[in-house]
């Protein structure tokens, strides 16, 4: 469900809404490779129906500021499944329609989750 075609246009798709995004914080990175679920059972749909999130990782690059180094690392990507998306991955279709067009730069936001960073991405 996830091909090297999906991961590669999100991490286009992604890149490009982090630059346009009005957060200074988000406008500091850039995505460098999306990889596949670490657990793929838990991305089955009827797992995904119940958590109506799935969860990446994305290398992500940081650019380096005043208080903050440059950063390569990896990091969650949360896709937080609206009903709409929710629908389509239940039914086995491929997420690629909600982000073909463009990922809107208000639908990322990022998450502190204990030390780490979760990059959340909302589709419709």
């Amino acid at each position: 469900m996830f091909s090297q075609e999906f991961r590669e246009l999100l991490e286009y798709r992604l890149t490009k809404a982090l630059a346009e995004s009005t957060d200074p914080e988000l406008q500091r990175y850039w995505c460098d490779g999306v990889l596949d679920p670490e657990w793929a059972d838990e991305y089955q749909p009827f797992q995904v129906a119940k958590t109506q999130r799935v969860i990446l990782r994305a290398w992500m690059e940081g650019a380096r500021t005043k208080t903050a180094p440059k950063t390569h690392q990896l990091h969650p990507l949360h896709l937080a499944l609206g009903p709409a998306s929710l629908k389509g991955y239940v039914k086995g279709q491929d997420l690629r329609h909600w982000i073909e067009s463009g990922i809107d730069p208000a639908a990322v936001v990022l998450e502190a989750t204990g030390k780490s960073l979760a990059f959340v991405l909302h589709l419709p």
